[in-house]
């Protein structure tokens, strides 16, 4: 039985927590999609590409959930970081999961210098 998006998220947070790239990485599908104003991420490879860098950015980081609302496969979360090196205070992401992974990420932050 696939995982339902709110395991997903429980694990992928936990894992973020952690700062264990291998296990968030477990939570997106093969052919995930990462979407960022930068452009985007696709697949294993370069979301661990991107999210070393992020958590490289801010080591240390305390994450705050300030809402998670899901509906159905979708989950609108927005969050705060802080680090000895900084925070973001203003971000939003977007999950769609299937088949009990994440199959697109969007995420929209500002990374605050100490």
């Amino acid at each position: 039985m696939a995982r339902t998006p709110q395991d997903v998220f429980a694990a992928h947070a936990s894992a973020l927590a952690a700062g264990d790239i291998g296990r968030i990485l477990e939570d997106y599908s093969d052919d995930a999609v990462l979407l960022t104003a930068d452009g985007p991420f696709h697949g294993h490879k370069a979301i661990g590409e991107f999210l070393t860098a992020a958590l490289g950015a801010l080591p240390e980081a305390e994450f705050t959930v300030g809402a998670a609302v899901f509906e159905g496969d979708a989950l609108l979360l927005v969050w705060s970081v802080t680090s000895p090196k900084g925070k973001i205070t203003d971000a939003v992401d977007t999950f769609v999961f299937a088949d009990g992974k994440i199959r697109l990420q969007t995420t929209v932050f500002h990374v605050e210098p100490a």
